[in-house]
């Protein structure tokens, strides 16, 4: 505290008036009163006078108020806690004294009024009782009307002794105020006479005036001097005082009036400018704030820097440091102050985060991850750093971001960033449900998202919903009708469903925002084409191939697409559409240009030239050809030699099935009632499975038990292709069963089929690397149509509903990037996930 004073004092009388005597003497008040605070709060159980008095009725009205300010100084210079001893009392006490005898502002004595009867009344000891009367008695010294009221307060904590049965302590009290009162008379007569002969005669006893207590003032009085001596205008000097007086209040309004007329005055003085920039960043107006205190966190460093020569160990400084070079992207010196900082104390949790955020804004995720997770080891109870932890996964593509997002969301549900990031971690791993979960959410909290509406678009058409999908695209397009992504998106699912007059009004809107597009003009040929207008079809095919970029592989399959089939009944059309794109293009670089070729190469009846590029494209576009083109498949089958094969120990009798397993190791489980006659009542029908039968548990349970099949997996995992209707039970579970032996990481409860419910037809990847199989269904109406052994990265994998999909190339959807990925400066603004380290936080956790 003398260091702190003595600063302050020299801050304020020095010729450069770093700040006003005023301002100096409000923050060593509010350093004064909450270490007094301290001891108040400490000594609670030993006060002499165990009951609370008149304090109560002011402190709503200045303690709330100092408490409130936010420690200036302490955030400004990160000064350690100091734990006083009760003995130390009488010291800060005596601080007040001399402050009271350099002051002349009544708002100071005022304070020190209170600071002293509230000392008085919680005083533990005879010692603070000394101090305590002595502060009183000399207040009254200064100005004996303004504290005529002391006399009064002497009689009242007097009968309070008396009516708690406290006579010996009333005794003690009695005798301790007539020795203080005398050697306080003693004092002022010495006083006098070093400062001149007669003046004495204007001292007066305090018993003399006793007649004043007619004419006391009251005590509201004296907080109303106060409040008008801290708020009135100052015309002399700087306002930025003033400012921080309404910054404390939470009035940022007026602060920032006063902020500008205190600038306006003196533009190149410090304090204003690193105060507004403050009350920016509490208002959340980061760019803003930091604008403002480029000017000056120079000076808060000088400040840090003066302060830690008084402080050579203090971990607390050496953040607030780095901090302030952060907010100068002076990286490299905060990390130093860092280093400093987990030097002297290693398992304080403060630095981590601040060096973890530092990284964050550096994009070295692995090092943020690093310091992030020691932080949280060493107890951090800060939020946000959940929330820059799942930041860090999601950016590096690590497990780990959705776990972060929920534990975040557990204590601030309704953080909106988090809910966004969270939704598209979820999305990424194919859970639909939980997105949609969360985007119910953010849609709670701000209903006109016109991003997060076409989103909960975008999933419910990727889980087949189509019509459910055109209800929130439309709900965007309402709000933003110039969303060029939410359009294409709605046009796209609008020729799903079949209703063509639609996909072109909204191919027309796009391309009256954006001339240049050209995928829309490939969709609007699509959709000609569809209808049987072929010349409509070449039309915009011509202003589609005007448009075609060489650089961007999504034009090149579409004009590859279009122009095939625009020529697909000419033979010599075809041949030099492939013979140009075959020289053009490396087709190896695409699936989708292996499929187009291998349609050329079908419908030219080379199919020794297909069946290579069949293979490339996998199974799940295998679906394509196989209903359209039997002649193919009977080239395939002979080909391969597919009847020489004896199948008939797994149920497989059919040429596709044959050809399916022992081409593409897949099982249809319907051959399953080949081998079990009483399976055949789960048998239905599906156009858009690949074998068009499929197993259905009805609403029934199933146990389907596989032959051990002639596999050769290797490395690869248990595919199940399925499609979960409906959970009729929270009994309901589906259990994969190898070798006849039950593990509970095999088994799907309520909570792993729920998120699969509605999902339409996925491929589930299981974590099974052994072949022989059973299948427990139970309480669940659900469809398997095969399984196999392979890698597909995610979990869960989508299919498309091929029956509903026209000429659209397989997963044409997934050539355009979701709304996260399109938007990602909205959608994942940058400025709001590096702001993340919060000021309050680190001085909370200091």
């Amino acid at each position: 505290m003398l260091i702190i004073q003595h600063n302050l004092f020299i801050w304020s009388g020095s010729s450069e008036k770093i700040i006003s005597e005023k301002f100096g003497e409000l923050v060593l008040m509010e350093y004064i009163w909450s270490f007094l605070e301290r001891e108040w709060v400490d000594s609670m159980d030993k006060s002499i006078l165990d009951s609370q008095t008149k304090f109560d009725e002011v402190s709503n009205k200045v303690a709330k108020a100092l408490k409130n300010t936010g420690g200036f100084l302490n955030e400004l210079a990160g000064n350690e806690p100091i734990a006083l001893p009760h003995t130390l009392w009488f010291g800060i006490l005596d601080l007040a004294q001399n402050l009271i005898q350099r002051s002349s502002r009544i708002a100071t004595y005022g304070l020190c009024y209170y600071l002293a009867i509230e000392s008085l009344n919680k005083a533990p000891s005879s010692f603070i009782q000394f101090k305590s009367i002595e502060l009183l008695l000399h207040l009254y010294n200064i100005d004996n009307k303004m504290f005529s009221m002391i006399e009064i307060d002497f009689d009242q904590y007097m009968q309070k002794l008396s009516e708690n049965n406290l006579e010996g302590s009333l005794e003690k009290f009695q005798n301790l105020l007539t020795f203080v009162k005398e050697k306080y008379l003693e004092d002022l007569k010495i006083l006098s006479n070093n400062t001149g002969k007669g003046k004495e005669g204007k001292r007066k006893n305090l018993n003399q005036y006793s007649y004043l207590k007619k004419e006391q003032i009251s005590n509201s009085n004296i907080l109303d001097v106060i409040a008008d001596e801290i708020t009135c205008p100052i015309s002399s000097e700087p306002t930025d005082q003033l400012s921080y007086i309404y910054r404390c209040l939470n009035n940022y309004e007026q602060a920032h009036l006063f902020l500008k007329e205190a600038i306006d005055l003196n533009p190149k003085r410090p304090v204003a400018y690193f105060i507004c920039g403050e009350i920016f960043f509490r208002q959340n107006k980061y760019d803003k704030a930091i604008e403002i205190n480029e000017k000056n966190y120079e000076k808060a460093e000088s400040l840090c820097k003066e302060f830690i020569n008084f402080f050579p160990k203090s971990y607390s400084l050496r953040c607030i440091l780095a901090y302030i070079y952060r907010c100068l992207n002076n990286y490299e010196q905060a990390h130093l102050f860092l280093k400093e900082a987990i030097d002297l104390n290693p398992k304080r949790p403060v630095a981590y985060f601040i060096c973890g955020e530092i990284f964050f804004r550096q994009n070295k995720y692995d090092e943020a991850i690093d310091n992030l997770k020691k932080s949280l080891k060493y107890k951090s109870k800060i939020n946000n750093l959940y929330i820059l932890l799942g930041n860090s996964y999601l950016l590096i593509n690590y497990n780990g971001d959705i776990e972060n997002y929920n534990i975040a969301l557990k204590n601030d549900p309704n953080n909106y960033l988090c809910l966004k990031n969270c939704a598209y971690s979820y999305e990424k791993e194919g859970d639909y449900l939980s997105t949609l979960n969360l985007l119910d959410k953010l849609l709670n909290i701000n209903k006109e998202d016109s991003l997060v509406l076409c989103y909960y678009g975008e999933i419910l058409y990727n889980m087949t919903q189509y019509r459910k999908a055109i209800s929130y695209f439309t709900k965007a397009y309402t709000i933003d009708p110039e969303n060029i992504h939410n359009l294409n998106r709605r046009a796209i699912t609008y020729y799903i469903i079949k209703e063509y007059d639609k996909v072109l009004s909204d191919l027309d809107k796009i391309i009256q925002l954006d001339p240049l597009n050209s995928s829309a003009y490939y969709l609007k040929s699509l959709t000609y084409y569809t209808k049987n207008d072929n010349n409509n079809a070449k039309v915009s095919f011509k202003k589609c191939a005007e448009l075609l970029n060489s650089d961007n592989i999504l034009a090149k399959i579409q004009l590859f697409h279009l122009e095939y089939l625009l020529n697909k009944n000419s033979s010599k059309d075809l041949n030099n559409i492939l013979t140009k794109f075959l020289n053009s293009y490396n087709i190896y670089e695409n699936k989708l240009l292996h499929f187009i070729e291998c349609k050329i190469y079908i419908e030219l009846k080379e199919y020794s030239k297909a069946k290579p590029a069949l293979i490339r494209i996998g199974v799940p576009f295998i679906g394509y050809f196989m209903q359209i083109h039997p002649d193919f498949w009977s080239y395939l089958c002979e080909v391969r030699e597919i009847n020489k094969n004896d199948f008939t120990k797994f149920g497989i009798i059919d040429e596709f099935s044959k050809y399916m397993y022992k081409e593409h190791e897949v099982y249809f489980v319907s051959n399953l009632t080949n081998l079990n006659s009483e399976l055949c009542q789960f048998q239905e029908s599906d156009i858009s499975s690949l074998s068009g039968l499929v197993m259905s548990s009805k609403n029934e349970n199933l146990h389907l038990k596989l032959p051990i099949l002639d596999y050769y997996y290797f490395n690869n995992y248990l595919v199940c292709k399925m499609n979960v209707k409906k959970i009729l039970s929270k009994d309901c579970f589906i259990k994969f069963i190898p070798n006849g032996n039950y593990r509970e990481d095999y088994i799907l409860k309520h909570k792993d089929v729920s998120k699969l419910e509605g999902l339409g037809w996925i491929e589930y990847q299981t974590s099974i690397k052994i072949f022989q199989l059973s299948i427990e269904i139970n309480s669940i109406e659900m469809q398997i149509e095969y399984i196999r052994f392979g890698y597909n990265g995610n979990t869960i994998t989508h299919f498309p509903n091929m029956s509903l999909m026209g000429y659209l190339l397989p997963d044409y959807h997934k050539f355009f990037s979701n709304v996260p990925e399109t938007f990602k400066d909205k959608y994942f603004s940058r400025n709001k996930m590096e702001n993340l380290l919060d000021l309050k936080d680190i001085l909370n956790s200091l």
